[in-house]
């Protein structure tokens, strides 16, 4: 699960500046930021393949102690719930390490609410997960690492 988790955010680096100017945004310090629920459901998606029961947790309400905790404010955020872990692969936009993995009761991670998007960002969303599935397939078949 680490290694795939680590591949994929190598894959997504490639990918964070298109969706940026996609989305309308300039680029990003860390280019992770703001990538969190696409980044999520693309991991989730991935991890599914390989037979892995995943799922995309978000904390979404402002004013609320859900999302990310970094010591002094939450955040909104999403990340992967797998396996009685926590796999985060765009924690570094709060100051960890790039991808993060611990267990499921850590508590600066809580889960609430529903994702808040738009239906139209929830379908771009869903759009850029598909066309960078294609191109992990294609780079996987490549290689022969997935």
């Amino acid at each position: 699960m680490s290694g795939i988790a680590h591949r994929v955010r190598a894959y997504l680096e490639q990918l964070w500046p298109q969706w940026h100017a996609v989305s309308g945004r300039a680029l990003q310090t860390p280019l992770s930021r703001g990538t969190c629920q696409t980044s999520s459901l693309f991991l989730q998606k991935v991890l599914a393949s390989h037979g892995w029961d995943a799922s995309v947790a978000c904390g979404n309400i402002p004013d609320c102690d859900v999302g990310f905790f970094d010591g002094h404010l939450w955040h909104g955020h999403a990340w992967v719930c797998c396996d009685g872990f926590i796999i985060d692969i765009t924690a570094d936009q709060f100051g960890q390490p790039p991808v993060r993995i611990c267990t499921i009761s850590e508590k600066t991670y809580r889960a609430g609410g529903t994702d808040t998007a738009y239906p139209s960002a929830i379908s771009s969303r869903e759009s850029k997960v598909q066309t960078a599935l294609k191109g992990w397939h294609a780079q996987s078949d490549r290689t022969g690492v997935t």
